[in-house]
């Protein structure tokens, strides 16, 4: 499961106008001949109505922020792990939608090290098989979807760790 999508959390929810957006539109509107100085009042309120409209399309155009994962749940499995299935899997991650933010099943090769590091390779069992990233707001939420992880039904064993942030 790739998600190409950008992440937009860190944008503002409420967007002002920027300022002197009224006395462009005012000021475009007079160069087409849609707009005459005679009436100020007609030209602040259409500047105004059109300020508004052109910030209402771009609200409404952009695309809702993706949740931001706060927790993963590391998939593992050991000997006694008797398999389950990508679609299993994939129709419990839409049941626990919105908070499952996105999710990978992870190759089983042989893990390496960086060549030149002290870094040893981990034993190959418990295997760690894939991960879910959790978009739940407290770990009472993330708990109980974790318990609720088909990977449990056939063996495997589930890690649920708080992403710093």
């Amino acid at each position: 499961m790739t998600d190409d999508r950008l992440d937009l959390s860190s944008l503002p929810r409420e967007l002002a106008p920027p300022p002197g957006l009224d006395r462009r539109i005012a000021r475009e509107l007079r160069q087409q001949g849609l707009l005459r100085n005679r009436r100020p009042l007609f030209a602040w309120l259409a500047a105004a109505a059109a300020a508004a409209v052109i910030a209402g399309v771009l609200w409404s155009a952009r695309p809702a922020p993706p949740p931001s994962a706060r927790y993963i749940l590391l998939l593992y499995e050991s000997p006694q792990f008797q398999g389950g299935n990508r679609e299993e899997y994939g129709k419990w991650a839409r049941q626990m939608a919105p908070l499952i933010a996105g999710g990978e099943e992870l190759g089983s090769s042989d893990v390496f090290a960086v060549a030149g590091s002290n870094t040893r390779v981990p034993d190959a069992t418990p295997r760690l098989a894939g991960y879910f990233l959790l978009a739940a707001g407290d770990d009472a939420s993330a708990t109980r979807v974790a318990r609720a992880c088909p990977h449990l039904q056939h063996g495997g064993a589930v890690v649920l760790r708080k992403i710093v942030q």
